[in-house]
């Protein structure tokens, strides 16, 4: 987060998995953006576990409005190049972020 961009801004952060994902509240118009950045390892045995903290440790927090970062997994088979399965343990963290209608 680049605070000189923001200038005397009151902004809210708390790291939520060391190095890998930021929670932040970010003052706007007399509201507060919520942003959830992630950024997951490519490892399949370290990215469970970053889940897995992430999971944990956004429980308490308010629901985000951004969520942005670099995932490192796809939702839909087709978009996996080369077209396979995505592993079981993605299955419960990815569904639990999409956005609901």
């Amino acid at each position: 987060m680049n605070i000189s961009k923001l200038g005397k801004l009151a902004v809210n952060r708390v790291e939520l998995v060391n190095g890998r994902a930021l929670y932040a509240e970010i003052p706007r118009h007399n509201k507060k953006i919520r942003v959830l950045s992630a950024y997951a390892p490519n490892a399949p045995d370290e990215d469970e576990a970053v889940w897995k903290t992430l999971e944990l440790e956004s429980e308490e927090l308010p629901r985000v409005h951004v969520m942005m970062g670099d995932f490192n997994l796809v939702e839909d088979t087709i978009d996996r190049s080369p077209v396979r399965q995505r592993p079981a343990r993605c299955e419960k963290g990815s569904d639990r972020s999409q956005i609901e209608p």
